[in-house]
């Protein structure tokens, strides 16, 4: 076994997890013909992720099977994203101190202006489930995980007026966050916006609530923001190893080729305001809610930058095949061509090298 810290980080991607899940589990059940008796996730030292991929990272250190995660995104998409029906036209966000005074209530006729796409509800049954079957209890402290754990979100609000910034909620050592509930920590790495809603917990001091919203917002690729939490943390030192030492093998949801096309802004140019940049309605090859999708995606490939940067090659290895078609994180319609996607990467040079690198890095 070598010496090494070893890392498996996870993206954000919504549904699209479904790729990263069935790359891992391609990853333990096809290990290279020299490893074949190799349990590789036993070696893994810290499971980091941002919301889908905060899950994933989640569930790998509860002990859970990549098969079970399989499962959780090809049978469970519909009832993940559940459908918010507002009981009233008239949303609360028009009585708040400096919401302009309206003739005519904005979210009567254009609800999405106003409420989120899904209620939580599915997320949290579907963790909490699929956790059940591990022996974590869910509901209970992130230092009850078997494993290290890390989870990215964006805390957006609290009862102290703290400014908003990312946090790393994890079980490593110095973690302000190792008492917050398994489910919860899931939760509030995955309150993607537009799509769900903040996701409230207590605060680290037991006192008052902080808000939180999808880890996506300040790293969808988590892996660079993770490995400066590891050397924040001290584990390296404390276990006398340095940055050489760190090994880490990053897994996407699957490179877009999204974009907004040109001759569209050729002819809307000083149109292109709030109504264009967070449509729920746009056309491939340009995703729904394009602003949200453009940071989520170059964040990933800023992130992938940095760390292969500092890293290198042999520390470092990248897996994410790319997408043949615009599929957003809630296209439950996209199983079948993501399971596709998947597949054909499987087969690949690209992943069957990344695999051997990982066995031999993590073995």
């Amino acid at each position: 076994m070598t010496n090494n810290y070893n890392i498996i980080a996870c993206d954000g991607g919504g549904i699209r997890g479904l790729i990263t899940a069935m790359l891992l589990n391609d990853l333990v059940t096809n290990p290279p013909q020299s490893f074949a008796n190799t349990k590789i996730l036993d070696n893994v030292n810290l499971f980091a992720g941002t919301s889908t991929g905060a899950i994933i990272a989640i569930g790998l250190a509860c002990n859970l099977e990549p098969s079970a995660l399989v499962s959780l995104y090809s049978s469970k998409c519909g009832s993940i994203f559940q459908p918010y029906h507002p009981s009233s036209s008239a949303s609360s966000a028009t009585t708040q101190p400096g919401f302009p005074k309206l003739s005519l209530n904005p979210c009567t006729l254009f609800p999405e202006l106003c409420y989120v796409e899904y209620v939580n509800t599915g997320v949290y049954n579907a963790v909490t489930s699929a956790l059940s079957g591990t022996t974590v209890d869910p509901k209970g402290p992130l230092s009850k995980v078997p494993n290290n754990v890390l989870a990215v979100t964006l805390m957006i609000s609290s009862t102290d007026n703290d400014p908003w910034g990312p946090l790393a909620l994890s079980n490593l050592p110095n973690s302000k966050y190792a008492n917050m509930a398994v489910v919860d920590a899931a939760m509030c790495s995955s309150a993607a916006p537009l799509y769900f809603p903040p996701y409230a917990v207590p605060q680290p001091s037991g006192t008052g609530t902080m808000w939180c919203a999808d880890g996506g917002v300040v790293a969808n690729n988590p892996s660079a923001f993770t490995l400066a939490n590891v050397l924040e943390s001290q584990i390296l030192q404390q276990e006398q190893k340095d940055l050489s030492n760190v090994r880490m093998l990053s897994l996407g949801t699957g490179a877009t080729n999204d974009y907004i096309p040109s001759n569209l802004l050729d002819n809307v140019e000083n149109d292109w305001g709030m109504m264009m940049w967070l449509s729920p309605f746009a056309a491939a090859p340009e995703p729904k809610f394009p602003l949200q999708a453009a940071m989520f995606d170059g964040q990933s490939q800023t992130a992938d930058f940095e760390t292969a940067n500092i890293l290198g090659a042999k520390q470092y290895q990248r897996a994410n095949p790319t997408l043949t078609a615009t599929i957003n994180l809630d296209d439950c319609s996209a199983i079948q061509a993501l399971e596709l996607v998947a597949g054909n990467y499987i087969k690949s040079n690209d992943w069957t090298s990344a695999k051997q690198w990982a066995y031999e890095n993590f073995v």
